[in-house]
């Protein structure tokens, strides 16, 4: 008897409200950046915790969302590929705003570290990887500014030879000359896909996951083609930008 799959809506349409949050935030970011509209508080903090909140959402429900895939090593190369991709296109075609490790490669990257360890995370209590995985990514937030430290706050100044040269950028210690529009190294990162991982563990152990099977019909659709949009959003704001500044302005 075949087994019917689960799918828990809640996580595509929150993952659906995240899209419509970047791809907003995208095209703010454009138009300050590339075309140069004044846009004051988007260099304040409250565009930065947007930001934040976008990436951080994104990346826990990657992390929660490795318990459902069939073939994690698959989708780890197929979102890395695309990460490589989007680098391509803005070396080629945006060169002032070049993508070097951006979520995309992050995401896959941590979907293939995941799969060589799952086993050994199966023994972990979820509830310690959880907090063990949080208490990391806070402590190394301010890896790439050279300092470990908590919420921001540096405690431990790191050497300089660590970065004195963009090799381990991945890692989270760029060179001088190393720039990225959208930057997302393994360190602290990785421990927040980590989190999630241990997270849906949580979820499953206390019965919560009913709760998951809330559906919002129009970010769940949204949230279902949430690859497609962020590798195709960014090209078409662009593109609409460069047309509507160049010839209709």
């Amino acid at each position: 008897m075949k087994q019917i799959k689960i799918r828990y809506n809640l996580i595509d349409s929150l993952r659906g409200f995240a899209i419509i949050n970047m791809v907003l935030y995208h095209l703010i970011y454009d138009l300050v950046r590339i075309f140069k509209v004044d846009i004051s508080w988007f260099s304040g903090f409250s565009a930065y915790m947007w930001e934040q909140f976008i990436c951080i959402t994104f990346i826990l429900i990657s992390g929660i969302s490795w318990h459902f895939s069939r073939n994690n090593l698959k989708r780890g190369i197929i979102f890395f590929a695309c990460g490589c991709g989007i680098s391509l296109f803005t070396y080629i075609f945006i060169p002032d705003e070049v993508i070097w490790f951006g979520i995309l490669n992050l995401l896959g990257f941590a979907m293939l570290i995941t799969v060589l360890i799952s086993k050994l995370f199966q023994k972990v209590n979820p509830i310690l990887g959880f907090i063990l995985s949080i208490f990391i990514f806070m402590v190394t937030k301010g890896i790439s500014q050279k300092f470990i430290g908590i919420l921001g706050i540096p405690v431990l100044s790191l050497p300089d030879f660590l970065y004195s040269n963009s090799l381990f950028a991945f890692i989270g210690f760029p060179g001088p000359k190393f720039s990225s529009s959208d930057y997302f190294p393994l360190f602290p990162w990785l421990f927040l896909y980590f989190s999630g991982y241990f997270l849906w563990r949580i979820i499953k152990n206390t019965k919560a996951e009913k709760i998951m099977m809330i559906k919002i019909p129009v970010l769940n659709v949204i949230g279902k083609y949430s690859l497609i949009i962020y590798i195709l959003h960014q090209p078409v704001i662009y593109g609409i930008l460069y047309l509507l500044f160049n010839f209709l302005i």
